[in-house]
């Protein structure tokens, strides 16, 4: 999925939040997106993957802001965070860069999202345009 559109996600100070923002689909195989930003799987194998990530979040000066990818197998399970300040630029945007990856297990129908939590205050981000990740074999 890759981020086209871009909106702001409202926060409420230390809440989980799903990422907002239009994400769009391209190349999926044992997937579909039933929901905007969701990845669904729907084949039996494989059920091992690698979600990788590259994410830009624009967001309060100085903030902490963690992403967290989720799984739900009938309820929602964290299965990965990352905790990054927004940087403070003078004259520029304020942003914060979150890549890696992460191995996941998916059966028929559970699906995988992102949210966001911002620990400092109730201020709200954006995800850039281009931002994106991937759900891999493993």
């Amino acid at each position: 999925l890759n981020l086209s559109t871009e909106a702001l996600t409202s926060i409420t100070f230390n809440v989980p939040t799903p990422i907002l923002g239009t994400f769009t689909a391209s190349e999926l195989q044992h997937f579909d997106s039933p929901a905007n930003g969701q990845l669904r799987h729907l084949g039996k194998d494989p059920r091992e993957y690698l979600v990788n990530f590259d994410f830009v979040l624009e967001g309060g000066a100085n903030d902490d802001y963690k992403l967290e990818l989720v799984v739900n197998d009938g309820s929602d399970t964290v299965v990965y965070s990352q905790t990054r300040v927004i940087n403070n630029v003078v004259g520029g945007r304020n942003v914060a860069f979150y890549t890696g990856g992460v191995n996941i297990i998916l059966n028929q129908n559970n699906y995988c999202f992102w949210q966001v939590t911002n620990l400092s205050d109730g201020t709200n981000c954006t995800l850039e345009i281009d931002s994106s990740f991937t759900v891999n074999v493993r």
